[in-house]
């Protein structure tokens, strides 16, 4: 069955909006996410998936895992296994207070929330203090701080994330073999990818496993709509091109 829930009212009822800061292409419903605990404790687990993924294959072994004694199971950001690379990010996640973010960091596309074990106002005390803080990456940022010690994390096929880090040519160079073999092995049986990044496939179909975006788009009711945005937006691309070359040319 499908049940739609106004998380906007709920947000608004129980916080001040001020204390959600945002910023880049992100909104405020991108903390909708870090509310699961606390709107659907009647539940033993929830599955939360970005709305910019796509399930190519089986994801039964990442529902059904046992959690231990661990509170959310979730998949290693790109940027993890490198963060020695980028000693700016390792910075600031150190200085929010996560502790070993080489280790453990992960990306808050794909989270499965152990319901069961989650205290609820232990769980919105942590979430209030992290809203404290600044946070570079919103609400992967916040869960990433109240989940830090209590994460599973599994296999990477299960939230392959598409976008910014793993475009870089050099990324495979930067992780440890055995990172680079659990990406080789995830990238040729992805079971959730994970377009992350502002481009998406629909913008540019050429990027890499953009064909399970497009394959599922065609089965849908708005494959119209998107190749048609898709065109509109080639367009405000290519005319934007002439536009800097004569102006150049006109200097």
């Amino acid at each position: 069955s499908f049940r739609f829930i106004n998380i906007f009212e709920f947000l608004s009822t129980n916080f001040d909006l001020k204390e959600f800061s945002v910023r880049s292409y992100w909104s405020l419903s991108t903390y909708y996410k870090c509310l699961i605990p606390l709107i659907f404790e009647s539940y033993q687990r929830v599955l939360f998936c970005d709305a910019d993924l796509v399930f190519s294959d089986d994801f039964i072994d990442f529902y059904s895992l046992e959690f231990g004694d661990n509170l959310i199971a979730a998949i290693k950001d790109t940027i993890t296994p490198e963060l020695d690379n980028h000693p700016d990010r390792l910075k600031e996640l150190l200085s929010l207070g996560i502790n070993e973010p080489r280790k453990s960091y992960f990306n808050a596309g794909v989270l499965l929330f152990n319901l069961a074990k989650i205290k609820k106002q232990d769980y919105e005390n942590l979430l209030r203090i992290g809203l404290k803080k600044q946070l570079p990456f919103q609400d992967q940022d916040l869960l990433n701080l109240i989940f830090q010690d209590d994460v599973k994390l599994t296999n990477l096929r299960y939230n392959f994330q598409n976008g910014v880090t793993i475009y870089n040519p050099e990324y495979l160079n930067h992780i440890s073999p055995l990172d680079c073999e659990e990406y080789l092995s995830a990238l040729e049986k992805p079971a959730i990818i994970h377009f992350t990044g502002s481009i998406k496939p629909w913008h540019d179909p050429s990027q890499q496993l953009a064909f399970y975006f497009w394959k599922n788009a065609r089965l849908g009711n708005f494959y119209e709509v998107i190749t048609s945005e898709l065109y509109g937006r080639k367009q405000r691309i290519e005319k934007s091109i002439i536009k800097d070359y004569l102006r150049e040319r006109s200097k």
